[in-house]
């Protein structure tokens, strides 16, 4: 058959548009030509309009010249859906040729069509025979995957596809399961077909339209197979490993999964995924990173992917896509166990560094830590935290500040931190080791500064010293004294100097400086000590000695006082002032000289200047004697009969007008007022004595050689600890010097008129620092020398700082004197020094004594004398009157018994 019958027979349909001037549409494209058959050609292509009214198929041999085309039957495209054209097309036999075939849509009606440009031409060859056979040799069988793989014998050359049906077990009917494409063989998705399950299967081939076919084979001889099993796995086991890892074991009892997921939960939470593995696993080794030392429990399921079928999203109208989704099977058992934690580290090793600091090495076991934590106990106690490294790390250099001079225990532990949540591992080995001291001062010199101080300097060679410590002695005396300035803080830390005072002129000393630091947070005490520096001597200047406790004055006896000094050859003058009335000083003997014709207590200062020019100042300190005011009269009194005399208005003492006792614990002493030079002061004391406010108070400072101060605060079993309530503040009456034994008020720095109840006894001559600073600090009386026993005994008192609770807050006390061997580091309130009672002291105590007690006798109650008779006769009664300086007065009572 030649072209020209093709051309001749060919029809054209034309699906005409009532419109008028219509325009071309969009050319088609994608035109594709099957041959499926000596006379049927399957045409595709893409639509680009969406308003066409049809399309116009031309065909021509490709064999004969000239080609030409003749017009073949169109569709129109309203029985076409979406813009994916197929056409089947059938023509007379055409066989062995090779034929080319065009396309172009086209608007409009008959005699009015509006063309698009053709597409380009597509070419098939037409076989030279078909054949058209039911496929045979159908095969069946479950792959990796768990899907079924069709395999067969293609015995067509023209089909345009395959019809696969499926039974699934007993069942009579035959299911569409899908159409294939020209194959030899498919694989069927494992999400169409049930798990366990046997399934028959069997397939045919079609020309055209599989749902009306224009052709079509037999079916194939049936095939079964059965689809592997989807059963949950069972008894998991799982098994901790080294820091929160866990191995894994299960029964696999299905052959059709593509993995396991794994799902935790701890503490009671909720399960969540932890990861998965692959098909026909039944282990999983040390999976790391669950939590630590923490409450597990795992359970364990299978999955698979399948294809379903689903529309697509926004398609219209709906298109069916498949999908694949992932399906589970159930759980396994739920397996409960505990993780491990972090493992320690080990072979910790402590080095001590200089001043108290340390270096660190360990060994890191573990490989998930955060850190690491050093702790160390002190002495034994508690152990606390020093500070973390970083993760991996397995030293710590030259780490400082641990407590001096102490004995160490250390400890290093790893930690972990998760979402705010730290773990620790358990502590490496306990590493016991001594800190280093305090480095010691070096480079130390002294120069004698006055006649009774010096001055030494020194190279600081510490970084950690609280304080500085200067301690002395007489060259040749065993031993050493501490010198603190003006409290127990010694010489500051940043102080690279420091002047001794209280010391004998002309004297040769050797003096040595330690550094000193606490040892704790709680220690005030600075009970860490360097070595000592270099020692060195020096002698002080030359000086005013001797006994500056002179002869008591008494008015009309003659008084006699020698100056003495260091070395009288190297004197070049001396000055007194503020002697009383009839004495005078003389140069070329040195003495002071004269008749009284005063009493009272005189502050004489002597002022000595020396060729090196060194000048030397001392208070000499005159007091006077009692004195008999009246003489008693006779007295007359029988045997066995009692005659009683008072001494009032018989005695006086010309320097004290009035005075305190003092009753403490370590016992008692008395306090002579001055009145007249410092009567506001001297009042105000006497106001808290009548008060009774020093009751039960106790010395609460008493820093070395310096003073003993008390009045503030008072304790009772019954109440606890409280400040002394006071009374206005009192002005300021400097102008007495505050040498030994006197006793001054107290007040706050930089108010030279803040004393109210506190008050201190000088334990040496602090003049040169007292009576300057803060506008002079008021003496308003002295302590006699009997008295300044029992100051020196408190004042040689062990000492410590502490807090003292006071209502919700407290008070730092500093050198609290404590009455025992040692003070310990927690107050006893039973070890304080306490003032019991006060009141006024007698200013004078009397005594009697008979010249003959065979004739009368005589006893002494307060201020009276009583005088018994014994027998007939006269005799003499000597009363004695003592000060409060141990001084005294005598006169005589006449008796006769008749």
């Amino acid at each position: 058959m030649n072209l020209k019958y093709l051309l001749k027979t060919a029809i054209a349909f034309f699906l005409w548009n009532t419109s008028f001037a219509m325009a071309a549409p969009n050319p088609p494209s994608d035109f594709k030509v099957q041959a499926v058959g000596v006379n049927a050609f399957q045409l595709t292509w893409t639509s680009n309009s969406a308003d066409e009214t049809g399309w116009r198929i031309s065909a021509a041999s490709r064999d004969e010249k000239p080609q030409s085309y003749a017009l073949i039957p169109t569709t129109s495209v309203q029985t076409l859906p979406d813009n994916k054209r197929s056409f089947l097309l059938f023509t007379p036999p055409t066989t062995g040729r090779t034929l080319g075939f065009s396309l172009a849509s086209y608007n409009g009606a008959a005699g009015q069509e509006a063309f698009s440009k053709e597409t380009a031409i597509a070419t098939v060859k037409v076989p030279s025979s078909e054949t058209f056979g039911t496929p045979t040799k159908l095969k069946a069988k479950v792959i990796n995957d768990g899907a079924v793989l069709l395999s067969w014998k293609d015995n067509s050359t023209v089909e345009n596809g395959y019809i696969v049906q499926v039974k699934a077990g007993s069942a009579k009917e035959w299911q569409a399961l899908t159409l294939v494409s020209p194959r030899k063989s498919f694989k069927i998705p494992i999400g169409l077909l049930q798990p366990g399950t046997n399934y028959s299967f069997r397939i045919r081939a079609y020309i055209g339209d599989p749902n009306a076919p224009i052709r079509r084979t037999k079916f194939t001889k049936a095939v079964t197979v059965k689809t592997p099993l989807f059963v949950a796995p069972s008894d998991l086991v799982a098994t901790p490993e080294g820091e929160g890892a866990f191995s894994f074991k299960w029964k696999d009892n299905s052959s059709s999964e593509i993995g396991f997921q794994l799902e935790t939960r701890v503490n009671g939470g909720e399960f969540v995924l932890r990861g998965s593995s692959g098909a026909n696993s039944t282990f999983a080794d040390a999976v790391p990173n669950f939590e630590l030392n923490a409450d597990h429990q795992f359970r364990l399921r299978a999955f698979r992917v399948v294809s379903v079928k689903q529309t697509k999203p926004g398609s219209n109208p709906p298109v069916e896509e498949n999908v694949e989704q992932l399906i589970f099977s159930d759980y396994s058992n739920v397996f409960s166990v505990r993780s491990t934690g972090l493992k320690a580290p080990s072979e910790l090793v402590a080095t001590p560094e200089g001043e108290g600091a340390f270096s660190f090495s360990w060994k890191d076991n573990s490989s998930i830590e955060t850190g690491f934590e050093l702790q160390t106990s002190l002495n034994g106690a508690a152990f606390i935290s020093n500070g973390t490294t970083g993760a991996n790390s397995t030293s710590a250099n030259g780490i400082p500040n641990f407590t001096l001079s102490a004995d160490h225990q250390f400890r290093v532990r790893a930690f972990r931190s998760v979402s705010g949540v730290r773990i620790d591992s358990e502590f490496s080995n306990v590493f016991p080791a001594r800190s280093t001291g305090l480095n010691a001062p070096t480079n130390l010199a002294a120069t004698g500064s006055t006649s009774t101080s010096a001055t030494v300097n020194w190279k600081d060679e510490s970084a950690r010293e609280g304080r500085n410590e200067i301690e002395y002695r007489v060259v040749g005396d065993a031993n050493f004294q501490t010198f603190n300035v003006n409290s127990s803080s010694g010489i500051s830390a940043a102080a690279l100097t420091g002047t001794v005072s209280n010391l004998l002129p002309f004297t040769n000393y050797e003096f040595r400086v330690r550094a000193a630091a606490n040892s704790s947070n709680t220690d005030s005490q600075f009970s860490i000590k360097s070595g000592y520096s270099n020692l060195v001597q020096v002698r002080t200047k030359d000086g005013i000695i001797g006994d500056l406790n002179p002869q008591a004055l008494t008015v009309g006896t003659p008084f006699l006082y020698t100056v003495q000094v260091t070395r009288p050859a190297e004197l070049v003058s001396i000055t007194v002032t503020g002697l009383p009335a009839g004495l005078a000083y003389n140069e070329a003997p040195r003495t002071i000289t004269g008749t009284p014709t005063t009493t009272g207590t005189f502050n004489v200062t002597l002022r000595a200047t020396f060729s090196d020019g060194t000048i030397s100042e001392t208070v000499l300190m005159i007091a006077s004697a009692p004195i008999v005011v009246q003489a008693f009269s006779p007295v007359n009194v029988a045997a066995s009969a009692n005659s009683v005399v008072s001494t009032t208005g018989k005695f006086s003492d010309p320097d004290t007008q009035s005075a305190a006792r003092i009753n403490t614990t370590k016992g008692s002493f008395d306090i002579i007022f001055y009145p007249i030079a410092t009567p506001l002061t001297v009042d105000n004391f006497m106001d808290y004595m009548d008060a009774m406010r020093y009751d039960n108070t106790f010395f609460h400072r008493a820093p070395a050689n310096f003073v003993v101060q008390g009045g503030g605060y008072k304790h009772t079993t019954a109440d606890g600890f409280s400040r002394v309530v006071t009374f206005p503040a009192v002005m300021n009456e400097p102008g007495i010097s505050n040498v030994r034994s006197t006793v001054a008020m107290a007040k706050l720095g930089g108010d030279p008129n803040s004393a109210t109840s506190q008050f201190f006894i000088n334990l040496g001559d602090n003049s040169a620092n007292l009576d300057v600073q803060n506008g002079g600090f008021t003496v308003f009386g002295r302590v006699p020398t009997s008295g300044m026993v029992i100051i020196d005994q408190i004042g040689a008192l062990p000492r410590r700082n502490y807090n003292v609770p006071i209502g919700s807050g407290s008070d730092p006390l500093s050198d609290v004197p404590i009455d025992a061997a040692t003070a310990p580091v927690t107050l006893d309130p039973a070890l304080l020094v306490k003032i019991t009672t006060t009141g006024p002291a007698p200013i004078l105590t009397y005594t009697a004594i008979s010249a003959n007690p065979a004739i009368a006798t005589a006893t002494v109650t307060g201020t009276d004398v009583t005088i018994t008779g014994v027998a007939t006769g006269s005799t003499t009664i000597q009363v004695t009157a003592t000060d409060l300086d141990g001084l005294t007065v005598s006169q005589s009572i006449t008796v006769t018994v008749p």
